[in-house]
């Protein structure tokens, strides 16, 4: 009786270390990211990412929090991102996709509440 209680706690233990945590979302690299619209580089502002889901807009100086998604998706037919929305603060309702480009640069790229098109884009 007594070796199938330790058994059982044993096989127990091993089960709880086995359990995978739950996916975290991937969110963009903590920072400065510097943002124009289109390609005529017309200047949007700066967005500063710091931890624990919040960011500050330059234009407005207001912050507000950012969510990003927990898998990677494609995002206009061939770019692979997480998706990213923002809520409060000077970019409140906007949404879009981060990634990291072929040279390293990590890049947001966004669209203006009530638009799909992506028009504003930002690196580091």
């Amino acid at each position: 009786m007594r070796t199938r209680l330790v058994v059982s706690a044993l096989v127990s233990l091993a089960m709880l270390g086995a359990v995978a945590p739950a996916a975290q979302a991937k969110s963009p690299p903590k920072g400065t990211y510097e943002c124009t619209i289109g390609s005529a580089n017309i200047l949007f502002g700066d967005i500063k990412i710091r931890a624990g889901g919040k960011y500050r807009y330059s234009r407005f100086g207001k912050t507000g929090t950012y969510r990003a998604g927990k898998t990677k998706r494609t995002f206009s037919g061939t770019t692979k991102g997480y998706p990213i929305s923002f809520k409060g603060g000077g970019l409140n309702r906007f949404k879009g996709y981060w990634f990291t480009s072929t040279t390293g640069t990590h890049e947001i790229a966004l669209h203006r509440p009530g638009s799909t098109f992506i028009n504003i884009y930002c690196d580091d």
